[in-house]
Order: structure tokens, then sequence, then C-alpha cells
């Protein structure tokens, strides 16, 4: 695929890959929208837009290719990326390939565990750092800070951790399922991941995440991180991802849902419903080897 080396967006091989990185933030917030709903036992964060797709994959490639060189921060800043001057191409190109592959031949089954589902994190964090500038995507309060993407998707950790908050302080807990062919299935098992907040089994990597967040945090906001804040204050992300053709009612009531401690408007299932999913991750893996690829300069 050429579509990042004919595009002026973007520069060649990953040459300025913070400024490439805010360029697909822009790029990213004007085409992907999101539909709010409200329903009687949570709402829904549908990601649309995905009809400019070659744009879409392109940016959500620059994106990730970033978000493994470690170019966002834990608040969110977009920082030049730590590689050695001399090997910094070949390495980041390395460590791109480490994460989803050295091509799309794969097997089916590393694709559907291993490479897509690691994709779809990197997708709902890039919505959750999109929010700083659309609060839609965030609706609870604007996020201060957030946890880095696992670069090993078996991790066995929450995906998704971030403070949010002005006045009082909360935290996000997102978990990521793309089961494309399962949405309810997908529901479920984020869900039940995110039920063991509530059960308090992820309070130490609660704790371990704000003390990550601390050094970023002004004076004021370190002060309100008192004890375990979240108990009181918390909001849940169950982000799924399927084929359009396998797209269930996001409004259903369920149990999976219903049962998890926080109110009615803390619970936001995230879907993305898209067309030949199974294509479209492909593409953006395409994409990120050919951005962090020098040796076809």
């Amino acid at each position: 695929m050429q579509e990042i080396l004919d595009s002026s967006k973007y520069s060649r091989y990953a040459t300025n890959l913070a400024d490439d990185v805010q360029v697909a933030l822009d790029e990213l917030n004007e085409l992907l929208s999101v539909e709010f709903d409200e329903h009687k036992t949570h709402c829904v964060i549908e990601i649309c837009d995905f009809e400019e797709r070659q744009e879409v994959v392109v940016g959500i490639a620059v994106y990730l290719v970033g978000a493994i060189a470690s170019c966002v921060e834990c608040n969110l800043d977009i920082r030049r990326a730590l590689f050695d001057e001399e090997t910094g191409d070949r390495d980041l190109y390395h460590d791109v390939v480490d994460v989803i592959g050295e091509d799309n031949s794969i097997s089916n089954e590393k694709k559907t565990t291993e490479r897509d589902p690691w994709l779809w994190e990197g997708i709902s964090h890039l919505l959750f750092h999109l929010s700083r500038t659309d609060e839609e995507k965030h609706p609870p309060s604007r996020i201060i800070a957030k946890t880095s993407i696992h670069l090993d998707v078996k991790d066995h950790g929450l995906d998704l951790i971030a403070l949010y908050g002005t006045d009082e302080l909360g935290v996000s807990a997102g978990e990521c399922k793309a089961y494309l062919e399962r949405a309810s299935d997908a529901i479920a098992d984020a869900a039940n991941r995110l039920g063991e907040v509530d059960e308090k089994l992820r309070d130490a990597e609660i704790r371990a995440a704000m003390s990550q967040f601390r050094p970023s945090l002004t004076a004021d906001q370190r002060e309100k991180l008192v004890g375990s804040f979240w108990h009181g204050e918390r909001a849940y992300f169950p982000m799924v991802c399927c084929d359009k053709e396998h797209k269930v009612n996001w409004s259903k009531k369920r149990k999976v849902i219903t049962r998890l401690k926080p109110p009615r408007d803390k619970k936001h299932l995230v879907p993305a419903a898209i067309e030949d999913a199974k294509s479209f991750f492909d593409e953006i893996a395409d994409e990120m080897r050919e951005y962090a690829d020098d040796e076809t300069l």
C-alpha cells in the first residue's frame, strides 16, 4: 500500500513521528464522530463515520506507530520517540513488526486472538485521546491522564485506566474486545472484567496507575488523589468491535451491564460496527509497516 507515501500530510517513513501523530489526531477528530444515546440501564457511544475509510486507516496507523514508539505521554502530550539516532528507523520498524507481524499472512488464529484485539485496544485508546477536543467521546469529564497501550495484548491488566475530572476526580476503566462475529459475547466479557473493579480486585492496579500519573499532575490534582477515591467516582467503558454484518442492538438491557455498580450515566458501551472488519484491520497493519519502514526509500 502506498497511501501514506502518497500523502503530503505525513512525513515519509516516520521521520517526523511526533508531528505526524498530532496531524493524525487532528485528522481523525474531523473524520470520526460518535452517536451518543442514553438508555434505561446504560449509555451508548457508537463510533461512526468510517466511510472515509482510507483516511481513517492512515490516521489510525500513524497514531498506533506513535504509541508503539512511546510518543504519547500519560498526560496525552506528544513527545519525540526515544530511539538512538543511528538505529532509530530500524528499531521502530522491528518494534512495529513485533506487535503486529511481518505481513498479513499470519494465521487467522493469531489475527483473531492477538493482532486484531491489539489494534482495537489501540483504537479505543485513540478515542479517549480524541475526547480532549470532543467531550462526547468521554462524557464523564475531561481526561487528565491515561495509561499507555499494552504492547502485549495478553497482558492481564485492565486495557485502559484514565483519570478524569476538575473539582472532583474520578477513574474511567476500559476493557476492549474485538469479537468480529460475536458482539454480544464481547460485551459480556468486557463487562465481566470491569466487574472486577466493583469487587475491588483491581485496586492495586488502579493505585499503580495513579502513582504513574502523579508527576504529570498539578499540585491541586495530586492533593485529590486520596485513598481509594475511585470507589466513589468511577465510570466504565466496555469497548467492543464487530463486523457490520454482526451488529447487535446496543441499547438492549443486559444483565452483565445492569449489575455493574456505577450509575447508568457512568456505564458507557462503546461499539464500532465496521464494514468488512477483517480487511479493515489488515489495511491498518499494512499502513503501519509501510509508515515505519525506511527500507523502501
